[in-house]
């Protein structure tokens, strides 16, 4: 049906079958060449026409790209997470380090001396007891202190009627368990170890170097005549002894040690590599 319009336009209706949302037959009313007066003569005026695609699909599509957001996010808050307590550990192990340093040089001369002066009475009473006393005597006399000073403050806090504070709870707070971190670190640091010194043995024994299986003799030869003079007990005290004086002593004149190591290094060095030279099968060292 054709309808003529105040503006010269021709309108045309008609009933066009279209698919709705769910399949069934609806009425499309459009224009085909020009306008009615005060309507939109582009044709597209439609009733119950489906949405295009590309329209629906835009929200979906911004919805993913704010999960991968989301997620990505997420992610790098984990890793951020996950490595502060490396680094925490980290520091941790440095400040251990430095507390052992800070002790062989005496710089807390009460906490030095005490622990030298435990191990050096422990080392002297097993050379004059069994282990199992030295061991008995001096649990015995940890209890006996611990147990004297708990019952004291127990008549302190019955005496006075003040609130009792138990004398070790600082220590029985004390967290004494070792992280995954932690015991991954030290049974790297003892394997490696473990690994490297056994394949040092290896190679001096079975004379990969006949300049460094010959010292290697010579060390133990030495050591037999050490164990003829000492037993393991009086070296053991010998090297406690050391390591707790010996790095003071080098702090104090570490210029003049340092001179003459040099010169006995540089000696040596020269001896080493004159035997080297004249010995067969032995080689040179790549520095």
């Amino acid at each position: 049906m054709t309808v003529a319009g105040d503006g010269g336009g021709i309108a045309t209706l008609g009933r066009v079958p279209a698919v709705g949302w769910a399949g069934t037959s609806v009425t499309t009313l459009g224009a085909a060449s020009g306008a009615l007066p005060g309507g939109a003569g582009d044709g597209s005026n439609t009733i119950g026409q489906r949405p295009p695609l590309a329209h629906a699909a835009l929200p979906r599509l911004h919805q993913s790209q704010q999960a991968t957001e989301v997620q990505s996010h997420a992610e790098s808050r984990r890793h951020r997470a996950l490595d502060q307590p490396d680094h925490r550990r980290t520091e941790v192990f440095e400040a251990d380090d430095q507390s052992v340093i800070d002790l062989l040089y005496w710089e807390d001369v009460k906490k030095t001396g005490t622990l030298f002066g435990a191990i050096i009475l422990t080392l002297f009473s097993l050379t004059q007891f069994s282990s199992i006393s030295v061991l008995a005597y001096l649990a015995l006399s940890a209890l006996s202190l611990t147990i004297s000073l708990r019952l004291y403050t127990s008549v302190l806090h019955l005496l006075y009627k003040t609130q009792e504070v138990h004398p070790f709870q600082s220590y029985l707070d004390l967290d004494i368990c070792f992280s995954q971190e932690q015991l991954r670190k030290y049974s790297e640091a003892t394997v490696l170890y473990l690994t490297s010194s056994v394949d040092h043995l290896r190679r001096l024994i079975l004379v990969e170097d006949l300049l460094d299986s010959l010292k290697f003799g010579v060390l133990l030869w030495l050591l037999t005549y050490i164990g003829a003079l000492f037993n393991g007990l009086t070296v053991t005290i010998l090297v406690v002894v050391g390591v707790f004086i010996v790095p003071l002593i080098y702090r104090k004149h570490k210029a003049q040690i340092n001179q003459y190591l040099g010169l006995l290094r540089g000696q040596i060095k020269d001896l080493t590599a004159k035997i080297q030279a004249k010995l067969p099968g032995s080689r040179p060292k790549v520095e």
